[in-house]
């Protein structure tokens, strides 16, 4: 048997070339290009800004040894920074090297990081290939390792979430290191890979310990080990040891994600099943990765790991720990349940199944071992495979005889003819070219899904000149220095992306300038904000981005204190915003009117009577009232929120209007005028319209029903076409139409999944109300109420028509009426009533500080988010308006200090210390007194 360092020196070099032969086609013609591996979506929204943002933070800390505060103002109304940048920077090892890099060669390091990754996850697997089969051949070892790392889920994640290729990198050593402890007792290295799972990232680290509990569960079922309850014992030991030595990070992770805006989502959003769609595309997702992942079952794992899948499925009594988790996995598959409580409970995304590499790699090594003992079962399993894949393959792509999966289905079999060929005995260039098939299947699943990344029309995918320009854009925002509540501008700014604009429904690169904007998109937002924000029925709020753009809405916009706004030349005007200047082709929109952090409010709501209103009254009692039961409620008859309208409607011009109206419309295929009638109403000059939607209900049309649908608007144009023409359609021909039709939709088959929008439009201003499906795994949001800003109210002397449009064919029932909200002197008298009370703090590092003096007991209401991390030794700390701190003051001179500290974070050090003692006590224990006795 070779020895360790002959193995390794061996292995590590088959592999290495064959890395970067792979690494060099795949990834070459980007650098040749200019174009960068940043996405247009989650990339340049996210990551690289979180990765400049530790930039800075990292040569602040080398340059005066002071961390990062705790609270951070850059990020939307002000959040949590380690709670926030934990899922990105903080826990990744790969990002600490960026505080030696200057923030121009920020983006080389974002690229090299992730190849670096990329190369690490296949030394990662080597470790475990060594340790599980003992295999000797380098040409396999090498291919086996090389699949694992370039599968459909790398092909994904690498380009949109290069962090997501940590765990490839940490789950070998993580089962490695437990089975060397199940063998040996040695607690040392699992320790280690429990802290560093726990460290890197909580989402993964929740995953991949679910994972690591299943693999016990088969191990110790295998080997009979139920009763030994010493060594369950001291598993729980080493695993807690390696929990507290990362409390530090992972703790205020945890509580943050329970108290986030995240939180409280129904299991696999509350389904049972998988739409009938999925189920057609799995077995031809196996080998063929799709480039928008169903319920993110990435797929495309190479042909020899499915092979060896199937080798060691059908030899399951010899391979019964790898035959466990094909079943296990297999049904987890089919379970929406299943993958949802991998996602920590909340959506059914299948991103667990990224786990499944390391055991088909694995399998796919014992396979070439044993390429020659195949018998004919064995090739018969491998075509029967092949055929069930290609017809759901078809499937998938309509029955097309052009499908882009066709170069997989040929690579299918071209690979199982030369194993067929290969299976007596093979030669060494005979295992070259295999290998060189194995790298061109990987290089068909890592390119399948970006053929368009160097078309500069189609690319998803930033030049590095557009990024370079993003980064050195956000110097040009005016800056100010953050000191007191008079100098903390908000800002409204734009997504800067233009037409290279993705999915992402936020951007955060003006984070890295000081115009402290409020939008905010990353994975962990406060819940407490987007309580606020769904009070409000804020539209274009979501779990990921709860305050967006405040669906430009002019009171709460002011309300948050936003003072300036850069806006694009399609984005609707907010009221009381005038034109200022012009900063990275955005128009600057200033006002007077923006109300101080800290002020002090005339009026008094009760919670009750705040949730009983209606969101645009609740925004109303939020200009000129605090929302608290701590003092009695205490309305002025002058109070903002009487100042609002309701402006009578009517679903057909025929119909009497009124102030609320039940709507019900089923979509038809005559393309006629659907919307509402607003009546002629000169009150409603100066005010902001807002749609309200409530009790909205949507039952989607059966297949058959969209087909008689689509069938009578077919039928409507060709007797359309008729009329106009005054001659025959020649080309009408329904029985083609049925045909094509289901030909189309079968591999569609429940696909709408409820998911539908709601479109309409006003004096050229279009809003659009999308209810997410329960497909959509970042984004669902079951809303059965919604308030559309319309925009400033115009010709109120006529009658007006606003179209609605429906995206899904079905019936659509709500209520819905008009309410008008004032922006003239009716609110502006307000403001300035507003900022004559506002309370002067001086903003320090996780401090603020003020001196007050009051008349009577009175809540300085501020439009600070509200935590539990807020603390003060002066003044008792509410909750007002539904998520922002509240102060209260006793009469007399108030020396108001609160402070911030990251919940969990002090109790996580001590416990991080407490591990940190236990680890080296176990290290002496193991590695000095165990081993002394033995010399």
């Amino acid at each position: 048997m070779l020895s360790n360092h002959h193995w390794w020196r061996t292995n590590f070099t088959y592999y290495m070339a064959l890395f970067f032969i792979t690494a060099i086609v795949i990834f070459l013609p980007y650098t040749l290009t200019g174009t960068s591996l940043v996405w247009q979506s989650d990339g340049i929204t996210q990551h690289l800004p979180a990765l400049m943002q530790w930039q800075s933070d990292l040569q602040h800390l080398f340059s005066t040894g002071s961390w990062p505060t705790q609270w951070t103002w850059q990020v939307g109304l002000g959040t949590d920074y380690y709670q926030t940048f934990s899922y990105y920077t903080l826990g990744d090892i790969f990002s600490y090297g960026v505080g030696f890099v200057s923030a121009q060669h920020v983006l080389a390091y974002y690229e090299w990081m992730l190849l670096l990754r990329l190369f690490l996850a296949g030394v990662s697997a080597l470790v475990a290939i060594k340790y599980f089969t003992h295999n000797t051949n380098p040409w396999i070892n090498a291919s086996a390792a090389l699949m694992y790392v370039f599968t459909g889920y790398t092909a994904f994640s690498a380009f949109e979430h290069p962090f997501f290729i940590n765990p490839l990198i940490i789950l070998p050593l993580l089962i490695v290191s437990f089975d060397y402890f199940l063998t040996t007792k040695q607690m040392v290295p699992f320790v280690l890979m429990v802290f560093w799972t726990l460290w890197n990232n909580y989402y993964f680290a929740f995953m991949m310990l679910l994972g690591l509990a299943i693999y016990w569960a088969i191990q110790t079922t295998i080997r009979h080990q139920w009763l030994n309850w010493r060594l369950h014992i001291r598993m729980i030991i080493a695993g807690v040891i390696g929990a507290m030595m990362a409390m530090l990070l992972f703790l205020p992770n945890v509580l943050g994600v329970l108290s986030s805006s995240r939180s409280g989502a129904p299991l696999a959003n509350g389904l049972t099943i998988y739409p009938i769609y999925y189920y057609l595309a799995l077995p031809g997702t196996i080998l063929g990765n799709a480039q928008t992942p169903n319920f993110w079952f990435t797929g495309g794992f190479a042909i020899v790991l499915i092979l060896g899948l199937i080798f060691t499925a059908r030899r399951w009594r010899k391979y019964p720990v790898l035959a466990s988790i094909w079943l296990i996995s297999g049904i987890g598959l089919l379970i929406p349940a299943f993958a949802g409580i991998f996602n920590g409970g909340s959506s059914p995304s299948n991103r667990w199944t990224f786990m499944l590499a390391l055991p088909l790699a694995i399998a796919a090594v014992y396979f070439l071992a044993a390429l020659p003992k195949l018998d004919k079962k064995d090739w018969y399993s491998f075509i029967g495979f092949g055929l069930l894949a290609s017809l759901s393959l078809f499937i998938t792509t309509d029955f097309s005889l052009q499908s882009p999966f066709g170069l997989f289905i040929a690579m299918y079999v071209v690979i199982l003819l030369v194993l067929y060929a290969f299976r007596n005995a093979i030669t060494p260039k005979q295992w070259a070219l295999l290998t060189l098939m194995i790298v061109m299947n990987v290089i068909l699943i890592m390119s399948h899904t970006h053929e368009d990344d160097l078309n500069p029309n189609k690319t998803p995918m930033l030049s590095r000149d557009a990024v370079q320009s993003l980064i050195k854009q956000q110097t040009k925002y005016p800056t100010e220095h953050v000191t007191d509540t008079e100098s903390l501008q908000r800002s409204m700014v734009a997504d800067p992306l233009h037409n290279m604009a993705g999915i992402a429904p936020g951007n955060n690169m003006a984070m890295l300038s000081n115009a402290h904007p409020i939008d905010s998109y990353w994975s962990y937002q406060m819940g407490s904000v987007g309580h606020v924000m769904s009070d409000l029925g804020i539209l274009t709020s979501t779990n990921n981005d709860v305050v967006s753009d405040l669906d430009h809405r002019s009171l709460i916009s002011h309300i948050l204190g936003v003072q300036q706004v850069f806006q694009n030349t399609k984005d609707p005007n907010i009221a009381n915003y005038t034109k200022d200047s012009t900063i990275n082709n955005q128009t600057r929109r200033t006002t007077n009117h923006a109300y101080p952090l800290a002020y002090i409010a005339p009026n008094t709501v009760a919670t009750a009577t705040y949730t009983q209103a209606s969101p645009s009254e609740k925004e109303a009692f939020l200009v000129d009232s605090v929302v608290t039961d701590t003092v009695p409620e205490q309305i002025s008859k002058y109070a903002y929120k009487n100042e609002l309208l309701t402006t009578p409607i009517s679903q057909y011009q025929s119909k009497e209007p009124r102030d609320t109206i039940k709507y019900s419309y089923t979509t038809t295929a005559d393309n006629e005028d659907v919307g509402i009638y607003m009546a002629p109403n000169a009150k409603i000059k100066d005010t902001e319209l807002h749609l309200e939607l409530t009790n909205i209900q949507f039952e989607p049309q059966s297949l058959n029903g969209r087909y008689q649908s689509e069938l009578a608007e077919y039928t409507f144009k060709h007797e359309t076409y008729a009329e106009e023409n005054d001659a025959p359609d020649m080309r009408y021909n329904p029985d083609a139409f049925k045909w094509h039709w289901y030909k189309n939709n079968i591999s569609n088959l429940g696909s709408t999944m409820s998911g539908y929008s709601i479109t309409a439009k006003y004096a050229g201003n279009t809003q659009k109300f999308v209810q997410t499906s329960q497909k959509n795994l970042s984004f669902f949001n079951p809303r059965d109420e919604v308030t559309i800003n319309l925009g400033p109210a115009k010709d109120v002397t006529d009658t007006q028509f606003i179209p609605l449009t429906f995206s899904q064919p079905g019936t659509y029932r709500f209520d819905v009426k008009i309410v008008a909200v004032p922006t003239d002197t009716r609110f502006t008298d307000k403001a300035a009533a507003i900022k004559a009370t506002g309370v002067p703090f001086d903003l320090e590092s996780d401090r603020l500080v003020a001196s007050y003096k009051s008349k009577q007991p009175q809540i300085i209401t501020t439009s600070i988010p509200y935590s539990t991390g807020w603390h003060s030794n002066t003044n008792d700390l509410i909750k007002v308006n539904g998520g922002f701190l509240g102060i209260q003051t006793p009469p007399g001179d108030n020396k108001i200090e609160i402070t911030y500290r990251t919940p969990g974070q002090r109790i996580g050090l001590v416990l991080s210390l407490l591990g940190l003692t236990m680890f080296i006590t176990l290290i002496i224990y193991e590695y000095w007194f165990k081993y002394k006795k033995h010399m």
